[in-house]
């Protein structure tokens, strides 16, 4: 620390052959700049040591916004902790340090000057501060002026400074300035930050609410240049690359109206998860507001930057209870502080054990030394935040970018920034490296952490609310996941004390429209007429099998087609499922239907097609004078077209149900609400691969029928008893019919499940009729007619 005070004084005052090289301030002037500028002006100074080696001097003024407050009395002790390490060449944060800056002979002193987290007052302090003399400096800082300056902590300060810095091609870097409108190289073109910005907290959010599953969430914040330059890049990232549409809504805090209309647009849009950009002073105020207005509580999740200072709180039931509701359940985003040990350590035995550290750093708070007095700094409980690690990293950045600027011993600030934003190095926050164009962290080499706060009623009684937080989940973007990496330390606590997320959305009330029960009856009497007729008619060929004109017709035949008759009726009972059967049951009622309809049309028309080829071997072998027997059992030559029929439609039914089976899907009408979601959904069976097999279906059976309708027509000339060839082709061609005029209606009604069902079933009743009534409506009147003959012989 002496060294550190005579290279201060060097710095001031001169000494003893002590020798000033102005660098240069004006030899990369940039065209768009306003340059204040100082013939006297230096950014770097060289001098000779005791033995006449020469060292070279940077200056560096660090702003700090408060004072004799625990957590930034470590920010600024981290920032001399870092130019005592620097100097030292200590490699006991920064390894390697030693061997980098080898043949480096540069070194840094350090002033500190409060801005009071004012930007305008830091602004007219920093002009006093650059642009008079010594003599009439009003801060008493004597030039040369400083090298680089370090800070300022909030972004409000950093924005005019970096205007300021830019003009006078002063290097700036903040270690806690995160708004994203510094990232603009024309307003702050010699600004850079060892802190990302906010838009690392709002892709961390936007990772995390992926990772639930959410699609829509609401950005809240100030109205500001910064807060729309955040919102433009959060909704721009939700879009691009988590698939999540990102609303907004803007507030003026010290306009409460703004608030309460921000906060009800928030609970007018149905929207449950909201990233408020709120501050330190806002937060309650907002909280509160949102508890008043039922923005907050059991449906909603609140997402806040690092902006609650204490980690828990006591607060009074009855006066606080809107804070409190507020707080309940909420994460606040920030960056993981894991435990560096080495720089813990060193810090804390620094500010408390330390007494020359104590003294050098009261004596860099020169007009401010006065707030220290009767100051115990041994006392003073340790409260180290993350930016204090930022603090560090951002001096150390300063000294390790001057040794390594290319344009040595003497430099200008344009080439000392260039090389600022060039820097890495492992630090006291991990791996430190900047975007070359904005001079900003790259956020994908820290991590963040989700700190959630809660109501402990173990640690609450009835007066006292005792909120606390704890760590649940830790994101590292830098992953090779694009997600991210999800930690989870502890299971989340959300506003209704469970680990559950709340809904995404408001909960959506859709119209499925569901087939009625007074169509779905009608469906159901269609297919119960068929099969009650079916079974019916299949007792009367049994008892009636040995009548002249049954046994003609070939009775087991007839069974067999009043067997397809019926399993096609029976497709209309899966046609009929709908929710809420289980998607298990609707798939397999969905593949269950058109499996009846092939399996039923191609036993009945098979049964036609093999009834008329019989018919026609007999005929060939009669008109060969050959007596011929032709019996109907399994796989005789007279069954080989039925079978065959039969075996191509399983074999083609089984590979489509094992392949390609068809799904119940729920299909969007087209009207939305405002998130996209469908207000109304019609449900069918579907899949896009199926195609082929219902192709290979139809053009089988088609291509049977059309074999029936041949065979028909060429055997019309054959005996009236034993001919069936009117009735196959009145069946034939009422199929058709049936075909022609249903198709085009069910292609009209495709989209209205009530009316596309019931005009399927209607064609599927038609088609039964059509098979029914050509082949046994002849049968049944000339039975009658016979029955009836024979009881007029008997009178």
């Amino acid at each position: 620390f002496e060294n550190l005070r005579r290279l201060q004084n060097v710095r001031y005052e001169g000494g003893e052959g002590t020798e000033y090289n102005n660098s240069s301030s004006n030899n990369n002037i940039r065209s768009n700049s306003s340059v204040i500028s100082d013939p006297d002006y230096s950014q770097v100074v060289q001098i000779k040591d005791e033995h006449g080696n020469d060292l070279r001097l940077i200056h560096i003024l660090n702003l700090v916004s408060v004072l004799n407050i625990s957590p930034f009395v470590y920010m600024d002790a981290a920032a001399l902790l870092a130019l005592k390490h620097f100097n030292q060449r200590s490699e006991l944060i920064v390894k390697g340090l030693s061997q980098r800056l080898q043949g480096c002979n540069l070194y840094m002193t350090m002033d500190m000057l409060n801005d009071l987290a004012d930007p305008v007052i830091a602004s007219r302090k920093l002009h006093s501060y650059f642009s008079l003399s010594s003599s009439s400096n009003s801060l008493n800082y004597p030039t040369p002026h400083p090298t680089a300056v370090l800070g300022a902590t909030l972004s409000d300060v950093s924005m005019p400074l970096a205007v300021l810095t830019g003009a006078y091609e002063i290097p700036q870097l903040s270690p806690a300035s995160q708004a994203v409108g510094l990232d603009n190289d024309g307003v702050a073109p010699t600004f850079s930050r060892t802190v990302p910005t906010l838009v690392g907290v709002a892709e961390t959010v936007l990772a995390y609410l992926h990772h639930l599953g959410v699609s829509h969430c609401y950005l809240l914040h100030l109205h500001t240049d910064f807060a729309l330059s955040l919102r433009h890049q959060m909704t721009s990232i939700g879009s691009t690359r988590f698939n999540i549409t990102v609303y907004s809504a803007a507030y003026d805090s010290e306009k409460p109206l703004t608030i309460d209309t921000a906060l009800r647009r928030i609970g007018d849009s149905g929207v449950r998860y909201v990233f408020g950009t709120l501050t330190t002073v806002d937060h309650r105020a907002v909280l509160e507001r949102a508890y008043d207005l039922g923005v907050v509580g059991d449906r909603y999740a609140w997402f806040i930057p690092d902006v609650i200072t204490k980690p828990s709180h006591s607060l009074d039931r009855d006066s606080d209870a809107k804070y409190i509701a507020g707080l309940q359940g909420i994460s606040q985003v920030g960056f993981w502080r894991h435990i560096h040990e080495q720089f813990e350590e060193s810090l804390i035995g620094a500010v408390r054990d330390d007494p020359d550290f104590q003294d050098f750093y009261v004596e860099s708070h020169k007009q401010d030394s006065v707030i220290f007095q009767g100051t115990n700094f041994s006392e003073m409980f340790p409260i180290i935040t993350l930016y204090s690690h930022f603090t560090y990293d951002a001096a150390m950045a300063l000294g390790i970018a001057a040794c390594e600027v290319k344009d040595q011993p003497l430099f200008s600030g344009w080439n000392y920034s260039d090389q600022i934003r060039k820097t890495e190095f492992q630090g006291a926050t991990g791996f430190v490296t900047f975007d070359p164009d904005t001079g900003t962290r790259d956020h994908r080499t820290v991590m963040y952490a989700f700190d959630n706060y809660f109501l402990d009623e173990s640690l609450s009684n009835n007066k006292t609310a005792y909120i606390t937080s704890q760590i649940s989940t830790v994101v590292n973007l830098s992953s090779t996941s694009s997600d991210g990496v999800f930690l989870e330390i502890n299971a989340p606590v959300f506003a209704d004390g469970t680990s559950r997320p709340p809904l995404p959305l408001i909960e959506l009330e859709q119209d499925l429209n569901l087939i009625p029960i007074g169509i779905l009856v009608v469906g159901w009497t269609l297919a119960a007429v068929v099969i009650i007729v079916c079974i019916s008619l299949i007792i009367w060929v049994r008892k009636h099998r040995n009548d002249q004109e049954v046994r003609a017709s070939q009775p087991r035949l007839l069974v067999l087609l009043l067997v397809g008759t019926l399993v096609i009726a029976a497709s209309i009972i899966p046609n009929s499922f709908q929710e809420p059967s289980s998607q298990r049951l609707l798939n397999v009622a969905c593949m269950a239907a058109p499996i009846l309809f092939w399996l039923g049309f191609s036993i009945a028309f098979a049964a036609n097609l093999t009834k008329i080829w019989r018919l026609s071997r007999i005929i060939r072998e009669s008109v060969e004078m050959r007596r011929t027997k032709e019996e109907l059992y399994f796989f005789s030559p007279a069954t080989v077209p039925f079978f065959c029929i039969l075996f191509a439609n399983i074999a083609i039914l089984v590979a489509w149900a094992l392949v390609a089976p068809l799904e119940w899907t729920r299909v969007s009408t087209g009207i939305v609400d405002d998130f996209g979601r469908p207000l109304e959904t019609y449900g069918h069976c579907a899949n896009t691969d199926s195609g082929l097999f219902e192709f290979l279906l139809i053009g089988i059976n088609m291509a049977v029928v059309l074999a029936v309708f041949y065979e028909a027509y060429a055997k019309r000339n054959l005996p009236k008893l034993f001919n069936d060839a009117y009735q196959v082709t009145l069946c034939t061609a009422c199929m058709f019919e049936t075909f022609i005029l249903g198709i085009p209606a069910l292609l009209v009604v495709e989209n209205n499940p009530r009316a596309f069902f019931l005009v399927r079933e209607i064609v599927h009743f038609a088609l039964c009729m059509a098979i029914l009534i050509p082949n046994f409506g002849n049968k049944l009147l000339q039975h009658k007619e016979q029955a009836f003959a024979a009881i007029q012989a008997e009178w």
